[in-house]
């Protein structure tokens, strides 16, 4: 079993329900079935290896990362738009990248760098995914954008959120082997979340 971690931010409840459903009623349409059940967040970091004997420094730092925010009035997330994501096939929902924002993905960062051996090249593009490596051709992928946007309209997904939670996950798949970055882990990956924090003041 190959393992990785990721440090996530989950926004408030009241809008992860509205786009889990969106998500359900997308990946259901095109037939995303492992898309479908994996945990709606916005990945601040890609999945990077971390040793076991630093893995109680990292937990410190995500901790560290979320306590700095709860003295701060929570920040504003606006949803850019739904688009295409042609390197994953897929369909996501993009934020625009606040100033508080791309603060807290930089210490994530940083974070997990430290870990990680500076890996992480990957730049931070807020988002969320609604649908990841689907099993179609590339002719489809407009059709599934337009199909999303009428759902997140028809469900009345509101245009912004609040972050809720700062989480450090443990994920795991078969399938991924060494290699993270080409989406193998898609088909059978699993995750535990380790540590869940609150941001922000006033967070819902």
């Amino acid at each position: 079993m190959s393992i990785r971690y990721g440090i996530d931010l989950v926004l408030q409840p009241s809008f992860t329900a509205k786009v889990y459903k969106t998500r359900q009623i997308v990946c259901g349409q095109y037939s995303a079935w492992a898309a479908e059940m994996q945990m709606l967040r916005m990945a601040l970091t890609p999945y990077f290896p971390c040793p076991d004997d630093r893995l109680p420094i990292l937990i410190s730092q995500v901790e560290s990362i979320a306590g700095e925010t709860r003295s701060q009035q929570p920040c504003l997330l606006s949803r850019a738009g739904i688009v295409a994501d042609q390197a994953m096939n897929g369909v996501v929902v993009e934020f625009e990248a606040s100033t508080e924002l791309l603060e807290l993905q930089r210490k994530a960062q940083e974070a997990a760098q430290s870990h990680s051996g500076g890996l992480l090249a990957e730049p931070f593009s807020p988002r969320i995914a609604l649908l990841e490596f689907g099993a179609f051709p590339e002719a489809i992928l407009p059709d599934a954008v337009e199909f999303a946007e009428g759902v997140a309209s028809g469900l009345d997904v509101p245009q912004a959120a609040t972050p809720w939670r700062l989480l450090l996950t443990r994920y795991s798949s078969e399938a991924a082997g060494d290699d993270w970055s080409n989406g193998r882990w898609a088909a059978d990956l699993s995750w535990q979340q380790l540590y869940s924090h609150a941001l922000y003041a006033a967070a819902e």
